[in-house]
């Protein structure tokens, strides 16, 4: 299954909201949400996480980075 395949399985049933689940540092499950408009995008570029986003805690701080 490649990208045009997800994304047309996707269209075909419905679906409006895709999320993108990763576990950080931590063992903390996060997420972003894109919509189905911008799938073929995020499935070529990405979804865009930035350095700062890995760099939570436990409790939503951030750790201190040199540099940040």
């Amino acid at each position: 299954m490649n990208a045009q395949d997800v994304l047309n399985r996707a269209r075909t049933a419905g679906v409006e909201l895709i999320r993108f689940i990763y576990c950080d540092f931590t063992g903390v499950q996060r997420g972003k949400v894109t919509a189905i408009d911008d799938l073929a995008n995020r499935l070529s570029h990405g979804i865009n996480l930035t350095t700062a986003q890995m760099a939570f805690t436990l409790i939503n701080t951030l750790v201190p980075i040199e540099g940040m």
